[in-house]
């Protein structure tokens, strides 16, 4: 796949993600994507220890 295809799907996903109006689960690292689909609150895991924004 070429990266202007991989761009296209990715503008895909996140603009199917930012129209859902439901409650929905991500699991992601990438801070840019999940801004992106505008994440409100987020739990955050890291070593047992538990945030929530």
């Amino acid at each position: 796949m070429s990266s202007e295809r991989r761009i296209d799907s990715i503008s895909a996903v996140e603009a199917g993600l930012r129209a859902y109006d439901e409650a929905l689960i991500v699991v992601s690292h990438d801070e840019t994507f999940l801004e992106s689909i505008g994440i409100e609150g987020r739990l955050e895991l890291a070593g047992g220890v538990r945030r929530v924004d």
